[in-house]
């Protein structure tokens, strides 16, 4: 019962200190608002004097804005913000309409390197896909190159042997042939061929081939003896040609002619050939005898 009639009791009423602060800050609420805006009023009016209106910036806004802004009246000026928004937004729509042309020009050049590309990609595959199948015939022409390169090498090779060891058409045709004069070509042809065998020779000598060495001075051996033959022959057409041959000349100074040069070289070189040398000095001896008897035979008829 004591604790029901202490939460019944009435609260106590507020006392003359409080009421009076209350009153004192509902009167000090308006006064505050009324410096906020003065002191804001205040700010506006301090900035709008500091403007300078003579600067290049100022002069230039002020040309810009009386481009849209029309009557000075209570109206536009309330709305001049709005205004201005409205004219940036209509600039920013006459750029982005402006570059609507260059962004049509740029995904089209878009579209063309993205159609380059994929052509690129695609000679790629197909470059790379070549590559492959031709491997093989890159490797095949690469072994041939190889090959050709050593065979051009053993060709050199083989053409120095046989300009060494090896008598040519041409000049065994000049030292065998009967029909061809007997001149300085036949003697330059059977120096190659003397040449020819000594380099056999010495290959025998020095390297030990012996198949090869033997094989070439075989092969030489029936030229040569072919050309001693043919010199041979030519001696004895010379004993039996005219009585002014070089064969039937006696003195030295008679021998100095192209035809007695001829047939001391013949005869040096048939000194090789004992049998061709002694036949050949048997029938020049012959036939210079029959020449001086002629002479003497002449001299005592005529009297000289």
């Amino acid at each position: 019962p004591l604790l029901r009639l202490k939460m019944s009791a009435p609260a106590p009423a507020p006392t003359a200190g409080v009421a009076q602060a209350g009153v004192a800050a509902a009167a000090a609420k308006p006064t505050a608002a009324a410096n906020a805006a003065s002191s804001h009023l205040t700010k506006k009016i301090q900035k709008a004097l500091t403007l300078r209106v003579d600067s290049q910036s100022s002069r230039d806004a002020l040309k810009c804005l009386s481009g849209f802004f029309g009557e000075n009246t209570v109206h536009t000026r309330r709305n001049l913000r709005s205004s201005i928004e409205g004219q940036n937004l209509c600039l920013h729509q006459e750029f982005v309409s402006s570059f609507s042309t260059l962004e049509r020009q740029l995904e089209s050049l878009d579209r063309i390197v993205e159609s380059l590309d994929g052509a690129v990609q695609r000679a790629g595959e197909q470059l790379r896909a070549s590559r492959s199948e031709t491997q093989a015939s890159l490797e095949k022409a690469a072994a041939l190159r190889k090959e050709c390169r050593a065979i051009e090498s053993k060709q050199q090779v083989l053409d120095k042997f046989l300009t060494r060891f090896r008598l040519s058409e041409a000049d065994t045709q000049i030292v065998r042939s009967g029909d061809r004069p007997m001149d300085d070509e036949f003697f330059a042809a059977f120096e190659r061929l003397e040449q020819v065998r000594a380099n056999a020779r010495h290959m025998l000598n020095s390297s030990g081939q012996q198949t090869s060495g033997v094989d070439i001075l075989h092969e030489t051996s029936e030229i040569l003896e072919a050309s001693y033959e043919r010199m041979f022959v030519w001696v004895q057409q010379q004993c039996r040609g005219p009585r002014d041959a070089a064969v039937a000349k006696t003195t030295p100074a008679d021998l100095d002619t192209p035809a007695g040069a001829v047939l001391k070289r013949v005869l040096k070189l048939l000194g090789e050939r004992p049998v061709y040398f002694n036949h050949c000095l048997r029938d020049i001896a012959r036939v210079r005898k029959q020449a001086l008897l002629q002479r003497f035979l002449e001299a005592l008829s005529q009297g000289d």
